[in-house]
């Protein structure tokens, strides 16, 4: 219960920042159009959060067992650059996902806890900007390569 209720407290403070987020996309990736440069979630995150740093923005955080939560891991990136949920089965099929049948016979205990509103980071960054892409229907590939999601000019 109190998972739902701490990641609920981070979606409300998130969303209370997608208004810096939608502006910042807009005129970034307005430039770097102009400029014909390759954008990446990467890149933007790094660059939001020093804008949101420079206007002392703060936001809770949802914490697993006192740390901060871990960034998208490979495997996550390549599924947001797929386009079709049969490219997400058939990823998911080719590689080994973990067991998690071997969880049930484990006792795992993680304290999920929220902060008080302290500095964005880079990972909250980078969410941010996925669920402001989402909504703004702009499409992102996964580069192979560098491992990194390329946003797509529309």
């Amino acid at each position: 219960m109190q998972v739902i209720i701490n990641g609920t407290l981070e979606e409300v403070a998130q969303e209370n920042l997608m208004g810096y987020v939608e502006d910042y996309l807009y005129m970034e990736l307005a430039k770097r159009r102009a400029e014909k440069k390759k954008t990446t979630v990467d890149d933007l995150a790094e660059d939001l959060q020093k804008h949101l740093s420079l206007r002392n923005v703060k936001c809770q955080q949802l914490q697993c067992n006192a740390e901060a939560l871990e960034p998208a891991s490979p495997t996550a990136k390549k599924i947001a650059g797929l386009k079709k949920l049969s490219e997400v089965r058939q990823l998911l099929k080719d590689e080994s996902p973990m067991d998690y049948r071997s969880f049930t016979n484990m006792r795992v205990t993680l304290e999920v806890s929220i902060t008080a509103p302290a500095e964005v980071t880079k990972n909250q960054c980078g969410r941010l900007i996925m669920k402001e892409l989402g909504r703004e229907k702009q499409p992102v590939t996964h580069d192979e390569l560098t491992g990194e999601l390329i946003i797509e000019e529309l």
